[in-house]
């Protein structure tokens, strides 16, 4: 197409600026005890550091059981689900024993994991997102062993934007379990098995 009779004239364009320097961080690259040590809290507050590199990797989830130990899902196939044979997320077990403030002793509650997004414990077991599952992974006698494989809740749980599936478990004073989901991942949840016609979809657990 010609939109014009002759060339226009245009200014001269300015000579190319340099790219600007890359941003800087003032505490970044510290290790987890420099980390902890750098922080400020209000007066009457202290931060310790309880567990880090390289005790706990890529943690995307954790919660508190009824004996103040923290349980931590670390997120090794985030942002992508990977294929079944390379499934490596895990949930571990961290406990203070002797009441230091720091852990002494982990326990690798479960791994084989794919996509492992959330976490939550009680009424028996451990509960745990993993689209497109939701999970229940049961340990009743409370050995810190699965009593058998996890087993499928709800499915359909989808996983267009990796950032917004299923997330954030936290048990309500009603008993229930309450979750979040983004927008951008269109899920259609229901119990295994159900029609895609009549499953429900929205962003609560």
């Amino acid at each position: 197409f010609r939109f014009h009779a002759e060339k226009p004239s245009v200014p001269q364009r300015a000579a190319p600026q340099p790219p600007s320097p890359p941003d800087v961080y003032k505490y970044a690259g510290l290790t987890p005890e420099k980390a902890a040590a750098a922080m400020t809290v209000p007066e009457g507050f202290e931060v310790k550091l309880f567990a880090g590199e390289p005790d706990v990797h890529q943690p995307i989830a954790l919660c508190l059981d009824d004996r103040g130990r923290v349980w931590v899902a670390e997120a090794y196939a985030y942002p992508v689900k990977v294929p079944a044979k390379d499934a490596k997320d895990r949930i571990l077990i961290f406990e203070d024993t002797d009441g230091d403030g720091k852990f002494d002793r982990q326990t690798v509650f479960i791994e084989g994991l794919n996509l492992v997004s959330g976490l939550e414990v009680g009424f028996g077991g451990v509960w745990s997102g993993a689209a497109p599952y939701l999970m229940f992974i049961p340990d009743r006698d409370g050995d810190d062993k699965p009593d058998g494989p996890p087993e499928i809740l709800l499915d359909g749980w989808h996983y267009e934007d990796t950032h917004e599936t299923l997330n954030s478990f936290i048990w309500g004073p009603d008993g229930w379990l309450y979750g979040c989901h983004g927008v951008f991942t269109h899920s259609r949840v229901g119990k295994p098995g159900t029609p895609t016609g009549i499953t429900t979809e929205g962003p609560a657990l």
